[in-house]
């Protein structure tokens, strides 16, 4: 059975989660790191451009919070020890994703339950792949 979980980002930030392998739940109140193993399916959804981009799977654990908001506006490069380190061997991205996956629109937590982590698999294993990484 999957873990897995989803966090959000905005436009100006997410090429620099996705370049420094670093991203972070963007929550008010976190402490998500804690529970993140190694092996851990992660999924990013762009608010603002209504775009989800996976699957991540966490490389390390990560033992300290995060802090709120990091990610969330701006990239903060010198707070990384709360945030996770990810890898991927092809990125996807989903354009419209609440108007294609209902669940994304009432996100109360970064946590996934297993058939939405599922459901998240399927669609992104049919969209194209995220081409959009720059150094």
């Amino acid at each position: 059975m999957y873990q897995g979980y989803l966090f959000l980002c905005q436009s100006n930030s997410i090429n620099d989660c996705i370049k420094n392998k670093r991203i972070s739940c963007s929550e008010s109140q976190v402490n998500i790191a804690k529970e993140v193993q190694a092996g851990v399916l992660v999924f990013l959804l762009n608010s603002e451009l209504d775009i989800l981009i996976g699957p991540f799977t966490a490389s390390d654990e990560m033992k300290t919070g995060i802090e709120p908001g990091a990610w969330n506006t701006s990239v903060d490069n010198k707070s990384f020890s709360g945030n996770i380190l990810v890898k991927w061997e092809s990125l996807h991205e989903l354009k419209n994703a609440t108007d294609k996956i209902s669940f994304l629109n009432n996100i109360n937590n970064c946590e996934l339950n297993h058939s939405q982590i599922q459901e998240l698999l399927e669609i992104l294993n049919n969209s194209p792949n995220y081409n959009k990484l720059r150094n």
